[in-house]
Order: structure tokens, then sequence, then C-alpha cells
């Protein structure tokens, strides 16, 4: 058992270095940004019930964009497993008031002025320190000890490939990303 698991820290390790060493070029096609990112959220959403997704600004008709489908479903797995395993872990811990819900958000909005589309994501954790703040997005960051710290790395890189930017937004309570990407 203890040669299994250190056979998969191993894999995902070769995992997270060939993701970082080598991103694709971008395979853009069209892509019903809503459409998506609902897909990812039923995942989630099945697989933790005791977390609280919420969706906002998520209109009925299609928002589309040319980006790249997979990119993007990487990204959003990214940041929404950073937050599941931060809420959990909370969850465990002995001083969170009885009223606490974990809870995950998105949102979604169309700003046609600048010709982006943003993707607002939050979660009601504890937030991330400020001496993390300015060093979040480099490679080999980390808060726990059995996380590589390339994650928000990649999603950085992939976001930039993609002709957009990707932003820690200050926040009262847990951490708020925001993503632009051009349409």
């Amino acid at each position: 058992e203890t040669i299994l698991s250190q056979v998969k820290i191993i894999q995902d390790l070769v995992t997270h270095f060939s993701h970082f060493a080598s991103l694709p070029a971008p395979q853009i096609e069209i892509v019903d940004m809503r459409a998506l990112i609902e897909e990812v959220w039923c995942l989630y959403r099945v697989s933790y019930p005791q977390i609280s997704f919420v969706q906002e600004g998520f209109e009925k008709q299609p928002l589309v964009l040319q980006t790249d489908k997979k990119k993007i479903k990487l990204v959003l797995n990214n940041l929404l497993d950073n937050s599941v395993r931060v809420l959990l872990r909370q969850t465990k811990q002995a001083h969170v008031p009885d009223f606490w819900k974990p809870e995950i958000s998105i949102c979604l909005l169309r700003e046609s002025d600048t010709k982006t589309v943003k993707i607002i994501f939050s979660d009601n954790g504890p937030g991330i320190l400020p001496a993390v703040r300015q060093t979040l997005f480099l490679p080999y960051v980390s808060t726990e000890q059995k996380n590589m710290g390339l994650g928000l790395a990649i999603v950085h890189d992939i976001i930039r490939q993609l002709g957009g930017s990707i932003k820690l937004n200050p926040s009262r309570v847990g951490t708020q990303f925001q993503i632009n990407l051009p349409f």
C-alpha cells in the first residue's frame, strides 16, 4: 500500500511537470461557456453534496466565444479542486461555527463594451495568506506540503495563452479569482 501510494505521488509529479513544461498550442473552437461551466459544475455538485455550488449571471441563451475547451475545463477543474480541498479541510476544524456552510460560486458576465467574458470564481474558505498573494501564480508556490504548487501557475499560463488575464480580487471572505477572456 505504501509503494502504491508513492507511485501515485510520483505519477502526479510527472504529470504536473509535463503539463507545466510544455503546454500544447491551443485548439480553438466555438465554445458555449455557459454550457461548459454547467457541465464541470454538475460533476462537482454531485461529488461534493456537502458544499453549496452557486451560479450567478447565467442567462438562458448561450454565451459563445472562441477558445480552447479542454484548457478552460482544466482551469475550472484546478480552481474547483483547490477550493474543495480547502473547504473540506476547514469543515473538519473544530472552530468552524455551526451556521457556516461551505460554498463555491461562479459568476459569468459578458461585457460588450470591452468585448470580454468575465468569470468570477469564489469560495467562502479561509482565503489566501497575504505573504502568498504576490507569488500566487508562480510555479512551486504552495501552502501545502503535499501540493506541487503548479496548478495556479498552469492556470495563469493557460489564460494568458488564450489572450486573457486572471487576477486575485480583494475579498472580505474567502478567495476570489477573476478571469477575463476575449470574445
